[in-house]
This record gives C-alpha cells, structure tokens and sequence, in this order.
C-alpha cells in the first residue's frame, strides 16, 4: 500500500514544515492515553482519586459499620484488630467506614463549591458581554 502524499505548509517559526494528512495526526485521546501510559505517576494518583470517589459514591451501599457508631470497649484498636481495617478512633468507631462517608461529604462541597464559581462566571461573562454589546455603537 503507498504511503499517504505530505503537503508541506509554511509555519512563521520553523520554516517549512510537512503537514500531516488528518487520518495520520492521533486524536487529543489518543495523545492522551499515549501520555498516561508513559507517566505512570500521574496513572497511579487518577486511580487513587478514582477508587476514593467511586467508594464514596457506593458508600451507602458497601458493608461497611455506621460511620457514627460508637463501641468504647474498642476504642483506639490496631488496623486488623476486631474488624477494623484501618483501626478505630478513640470513641470505638470505624476509621475506614467514617473515611469513605467523609469523602463523600467532601465530594458534595467541592461539586457544588465548583457548580457556584461556574455560575458566577456566567453571570459576570453575560454582564460583560451585554455592556460591551451596549457601548459598541457609542465607541464605534
């Protein structure tokens, strides 16, 4: 099979430079996932926040203990110990279980915190846009 024909285009920078027929440039997710597997630092904390958010999310659904109740006769118990995976706190509860209800609390806050700053951002760029649209006959 031939090889597909290069055009070559004109950059201001670099001079003449071949331009690469469409089919042959990788699409952004490719040059994504291209650059994840390559950076493996970055691969392992996506998976991190992801098993955290995931976890949060299927929080009521997990058999895990009540987040909030308390066993002082287990109080302060090793990881492992009576169940507990990550331990249990000085009033006896379960650290692993208040981790993952805690982060869905923490998912809400930053859910609605970015959904407001997104929504003032609205508001400011029609602000702006409907006082340029005024003022653009006056300054013309």
């Amino acid at each position: 099979m031939a090889e597909p024909t290069r055009s070559l285009g004109v950059d201001a920078q670099r001079g003449v430079v071949p331009i690469l027929p469409v089919r042959d440039r990788p699409s952004p997710l490719r040059r994504l996932a291209q650059d994840l597997r390559r950076d493996r630092a970055t691969t392992v904390g996506i998976t991190i926040i992801a098993v955290i958010a995931i976890g949060a999310l299927l929080a009521p659904l997990l058999p895990i203990a009540d987040p909030n109740a308390t066993d002082p006769a287990l109080r302060l118990a090793s990881p492992g110990q009576h169940g507990f995976v990550l331990g249990s706190d000085q009033l006896g509860r379960d650290i692993l279980s208040r981790v993952i209800w805690g982060a869905r609390v923490s998912l809400v806050v930053g859910f609605v915190s970015a959904g407001i700053a997104l929504t003032w951002a609205v508001l400011i760029v029609l602000a702006v846009w409907n006082i340029v649209a005024f003022l653009r006959p006056a300054l013309a």
